[in-house]
């Protein structure tokens, strides 16, 4: 079973973003470097290993564009030898989001690392991407980098955390501050709320509208959040909490912009990703790196503490 390495530490360093084992899964030839330039980063700020992975489709004939392949990978190899960083390429032919979830397994791989490429609204209603086909294949962390993304960040100075208020959200900050709130100068804690729930539509928008009503929802959910964080250690950072008002994904990136966050922390349930929900709406529309955590995984690196304050009826 997974179990990474946070869990071993002390508690000096328990705060800091430590792995024994990272996957990056990189598209060779011609693909960016922004996702193997920040598991290099991540890999030799941990020592760990890292495994680089090019998975061709299952489609291409895999002697295509060989020769450059073969110098490509022997280019990132001797990148990541001449920062001191312990490193495997390898190549297979197959389904690629299969591959990555099956290669991350067999490595007890700590985070999945992938970068993304742009794609249109249409594509990804018929195909997918790689990264929404690994996320509801996998029980691991997934670190989404963008194209443009410099790599070199291993301890982001603004993390903001996305929770739905569900019981997994209080794990999910717990690791986020496992994770960042050492190093990190701020971590913000986010709500959406998009609607209000009623006993009918019409009355739900109607009551919306009044300032009232809709300023005692807000407050309550900041009551909600506050509930959830975890108890205060001597190295963490004060969390900053917020609620905001309107769709989700938009609330979510515009929290984002307005903290200039450097990473953006969400959970994912036990339920597979589905078309249009929120996590896979803002992977499509952010262009910040993006951690995603199972929430198994935020429960294995907290150590399965209760970390949940109820607060009094």
């Amino acid at each position: 079973m997974w179990a990474p390495k946070l869990l071993s530490l002390s508690s000096e360093e328990a705060n800091q973003m430590t792995y024994n084992s990272i996957l990056v899964a990189v598209n060779l030839p011609g693909g960016s470097d922004a996702a193997f330039e920040r598991a290099l980063s991540l890999a030799n700020a941990s020592a760990a290993e890292l495994y680089v992975l090019h998975a061709v489709p299952a489609d291409r004939p895999f002697g295509s564009r060989a020769v450059e392949r073969l110098r490509r990978a022997d280019a990132l190899r001797a990148r990541a030898r001449d920062t001191g960083v312990k490193v495997h390429v390898v190549e297979q032919h197959g389904d690629p989001a299969a591959l990555i979830a099956l290669h991350a397994d067999a490595r007890a791989a700590d985070v999945i690392v992938m970068g993304t490429t742009p794609r249109s609204a249409w594509s990804r209603f018929w195909q997918p991407s790689v990264v929404d086909q690994v996320l509801r294949r996998t029980s691991r962390p997934v670190l989404v980098v963008p194209r443009e993304d410099g790599g070199a960040v291993t301890a982001p100075e603004s993390v903001l955390v996305a929770v739905d208020l569900s019981p997994s959200s209080g794990p999910l900050i717990a690791a986020s501050m496992h994770l960042f709130g050492r190093d990190a100068r701020q971590v913000t804690v986010v709500h959406g709320v998009e609607s209000v729930e009623g006993d009918r539509a019409v009355r739900s928008r109607a009551r919306w509208l009044v300032p009232e009503y809709r300023g005692y929802i807000l407050s309550d959910a900041l009551d909600d959040i506050e509930a959830a964080l975890p108890p205060r250690r001597n190295t963490d950072v004060e969390p900053q909490l917020r609620v905001a008002a309107g769709p989700v994904a938009e609330a979510i990136e515009a929290a984002a912009a307005d903290v200039e966050a450097d990473l953006i922390v969400m959970g994912r349930g036990q339920r597979v990703m589905e078309l249009g929900s929120t996590l896979t709406r803002v992977l499509h529309r952010t262009d910040r790196a993006v951690l995603i955590v199972p929430q198994a995984a935020a429960l294995q690196i907290v150590g399965h503490e209760p970390l949940i304050r109820r607060r009094a009826a």
